[in-house]
Formats: structure tokens, sequence, C-alpha cells
């Protein structure tokens, strides 16, 4: 199962989850959860920084989100979901963006 998190939030202010199971016609791929490249020293930098790329993402979930969300997600169906298209391969990196993003912000203080 692999979580991905959207950049659009649609109601309230809940962090936009959805949750994927390989299947015959879903397969998945995904690196590392994005808590295993953060230092132990900056977790508090990158939760309080990330908060401004991550629709939803509070406090009170980044523990789940950090644990869950990956750096880099590939997703392929063939069978016309999560779109209706058929045959899709779906690249997300949104993370590494972030976490490259907040690497070098917190590198330039």
């Amino acid at each position: 199962m692999v979580h991905i998190y959207s950049l659009f939030q649609t109601l309230g202010d809940e962090l936009p989850e959805r949750e994927y199971t390989e299947s015959e016609h879903l397969k998945l791929w995904a690196n590392k959860s994005i808590i295993q490249f953060i230092p132990e020293k900056e977790r508090e930098n990158f939760r309080d920084r990330w908060k401004n790329y991550q629709p939803g993402l509070k406090d009170e979930n980044w523990d789940a989100f950090s644990q869950n969300a990956k750096m880099v997600t590939v997703v392929w169906t063939d069978d016309g979901s999560p779109s209706n298209e058929k045959n899709i391969l779906d690249f997300n990196a949104f993370n590494l963006v972030v976490y490259n993003e907040i690497k070098s912000q917190l590198s330039d203080q």
C-alpha cells in the first residue's frame, strides 16, 4: 500500500490522502518515507516549513504524514483509474522538490 497526498484540498482542512493497493491493473513503486531523509535534529524545522507546501498538514498529523509519504512515487494503471485514461504512468516527485527546497532554505540560514 502506498499513501499519496494531493496538493489540492477539496473539503475542510483535512490532509488530502489516498491509499493505493497494488493489483493486476495497478502497479506501485515508492522509495523511502520522507522522515528517513530528514536528520533528527532538523525534523521540527522541516515540519514547520513543509506546512507551507502541503495543504492540510498540521503539527498533529505530521508524524503520520512524514512516515507514510514517500519522497517519490510512481503509479501505473491500465484500467482507467485513478484517472479516466488507460495505460497511465504517474511519476510524482513533489515531496523530493519540497525536501530540497527546505534543505536549501535551512542551509542559507
